[in-house]
């Protein structure tokens, strides 16, 4: 939902035109018909882009006004909401290098072993060795 909001400001609104957008994955669509929410291209198993520019017109000016919102349908609740407000994972923030994966030792059977076996073949660092 949009609304608008002076902020504690006393002015008048003489009108407001709003522009929608939706994209998914494919492309960008703007509504059908009168229903700035109907977008006939979006499935509710999309991830989708929505974005709005408002033109607001008040006593001869005109300012404008944009922002957009990633959303996902939730099924549950039967509705859009703003994908990350779910705790979505949006990306990763750190790495950590696990030492103790280097130098493992496996036979061909995938068992980790503790030392290296003499005149058999196994694996370490990912490549097949043999002790002789």
């Amino acid at each position: 939902m949009v609304t608008g909001s002076n902020s504690g400001n006393w002015f008048f609104v003489d009108s407001i035109d709003w522009n929608f957008t939706a994209c998914n994955a494919v492309a960008c669509y703007v509504p059908q018909g009168n229903d700035p929410y109907y977008f006939p291209l979006i499935q509710p198993t999309d991830t989708v882009k929505l974005c709005y520019d408002a033109f607001v017109y008040s006593m001869g000016a005109m300012t404008v006004c944009n922002h957009c919102d990633s959303l996902i349908y939730d099924f549950m609740s039967d509705t859009w909401i703003t994908y990350n407000s779910q705790g979505n994972t949006t990306g990763i923030e750190e790495l950590i290098k696990n030492e103790g994966m280097y130098n493992m030792i496996y036979d061909l059977q995938g068992r980790e072993l503790k030392q290296a076996p003499k005149g058999k073949m196994y694996i370490r660092n990912r490549k097949l060795t043999i002790t002789k």
